[in-house]
């Protein structure tokens, strides 16, 4: 169970899980029926599964598969550039933008008008360069009655359904979870990049979240 005291928040409805190493799935890429498994599609799978919050056509592997198969790719890498979390949203008509140097509040804000993230964590530095090496999907908070946020839940594509790190917590959201405090567990400014790419339905929908942070509203073109 949580924490004494401990409030829990989380996306309603809560998205489904897609698992990105889901051999048992078939899918059609270029024509071709093969496993919906791959190994560097946390972006599109991450992508697909926030979108899938508002509308259950995209809660399937297809999607995800052709979302990766639409995505530019890193350079000798199969891997997809970060961007493009927000540019295919924005194509399948949700309003998104990349956003950096992110904070735990503005995640709790996203939970508190019921819009999912993208959220860019593993951080790898390649000639003095940060990026990060993986894409979850934000599904929740946590505030101690004080209002402190205490803790960050998410959908890990990586991580096979039934497992992750809060299996002996039900009543936590998603399947991975980062303290935003000195409590212990995995630390989200150790873990997270400050990168993450908000989904909202609507122009609307954004403007609630932008209310809270003014100071992002110029990184959406709305």
């Amino acid at each position: 169970m949580s924490d004494p005291g401990e409030q829990v928040h989380a996306l309603d409805p809560m998205p489904p899980h897609l698992w990105q190493l889901d051999k048992s799935q078939t899918v059609q890429s270029k024509g071709i029926a093969e496993p919906a498994a791959n190994d560097m599609g946390c972006g599109a799978y991450s992508t697909t599964v926030a979108m899938a919050h508002y509308d259950n056509k995209f809660n399937a592997y297809q999607f995800a598969t052709d979302l990766y198969n639409h995505m530019s790719k890193v350079i000798f890498s199969r891997g997809t550039w970060e961007g493009e979390n927000a540019r295919q949203a924005q194509n399948n008509g949700f309003v998104s933008a990349q956003l950096h140097n992110g904070t735990a509040a503005e995640l709790a804000d996203l939970i508190r008008v019921n819009a999912p993230a993208v959220l860019n964590i593993d951080p790898h530095t390649i000639l003095m360069v940060t990026y990060g090496a993986h894409d979850i999907t934000l599904v929740g908070f946590s505030n101690a009655s004080d209002g402190t946020t205490l803790k960050i839940f998410a959908l890990d594509p990586w991580l096979e359904p039934g497992s992750g790190l809060i299996a002996n917590h039900p009543d936590y959201p998603g399947n991975r979870y980062f303290v935003a405090n000195n409590d212990p567990g995995d630390k989200l400014t150790a873990l997270w990049t400050g990168i993450y790419t908000p989904i909202f339905k609507s122009a609307d929908h954004a403007h609630a979240w932008i209310a809270m942070h003014p100071d992002r509203a110029s990184s959406f073109n709305l």
